[in-house]
This record gives C-alpha cells, structure tokens and sequence, in this order.
C-alpha cells in the first residue's frame, strides 16, 4: 500500500507512518472516501489531493475535504478525509 498525498502547491509527499486508514466504497453511492491519520514530524502543508495505491495499481484518487492537525511531544499527527471525484455528483444544490 502506497499513499501520497498533494498540497496545493502540487507537492507531493509519501507518508510511512500511517497509523489508521479507513477507505470506503458502498455500491450504490457515487463517491468514495478515504480517511486517515498519519505521523509526521513536521507541519504539513495544506493537502488538495489524496492517491491510494494498492499493488501499483491505484484504488483511489480524490480531494481533501478536511484536514486536522495536532502537536504533541513527539511530532504532528494528521487527519484527512478525502471524496473521490464523484464527490460532485452528490454535493450540487438545486433551488426551486
């Protein structure tokens, strides 16, 4: 498993400490997400974009919704929750 991750100055890091990684795909639902919370040892910069590969072959590719994060003693710990591009399928607002 491969997990890079974009900032919005096209950056592109690749993380080794993941400590959870929740990916989601349900049928019937447009989007798929992807969570997760890695360790770094510096201050991220901000993340647009988020790539999973799995095997070389890669399983997600979408946009960060939400980033979190927090120092401790030992480093930063970061949060990311990221949709698939079909994210805009289901967020379009229709008024009547």
């Amino acid at each position: 498993m491969k997990l890079i991750l974009e900032a919005v100055d096209k950056t592109e890091y690749s993380f080794e400490q993941v400590l959870e990684l929740d990916f989601t795909q349900t049928v019937g639902v447009p989007c798929d997400s992807i969570s997760v919370r890695l360790k770094n040892a510096d201050m991220p910069k901000e993340i647009a974009g988020v790539k999973l590969y799995f095997n070389d072959e890669i399983v997600f590719n979408g946009y960060s919704d939400n980033q979190k994060v927090s120092c401790g003693d030992d480093g930063f710990e970061t949060y990311i929750y990221a949709r698939s591009g079909a994210a805009v399928l289901v967020d379009n607002e229709a008024e009547p």
